[in-house]
């Protein structure tokens, strides 16, 4: 019965998991979400790094970094051009 206690929380926790999932993605976007995670994993590999003393090759730090700077890059652009077609709504709106 341990292992059914051990599984059946797992199923739990799992599911409480997706619906944090869900939410996120459905008020913030998927491009938020891999942020979110991205940053979660990197944050998890550091902690990991420090708490079992293992050394990050500079070609893994070079790696993270590269994605982590695409994904700051993708949600910049994307929040500039938000804000490009908000401002030229509003003078459409002023103008009518």
């Amino acid at each position: 019965t341990d292992i059914t206690e051990h599984v059946i929380l797992l199923s739990i926790t799992s599911a409480i998991g997706q619906v944090f999932i869900f939410i996120t993605i459905q008020r913030f976007g998927a491009l938020v979400f891999s942020l979110i995670m991205t940053t979660r994993q990197v944050l998890s590999i550091l902690l990991s790094s420090i708490v079992f003393q293992h050394s990050l090759s500079l070609q893994s730090t070079f790696g993270v970094l590269i994605i982590f700077f695409a994904l700051f890059l993708q949600q910049y652009f994307k929040f500039n051009q938000s804000n490009i077609s908000t401002s030229q709504s509003r003078r459409r709106n002023q103008t009518i």
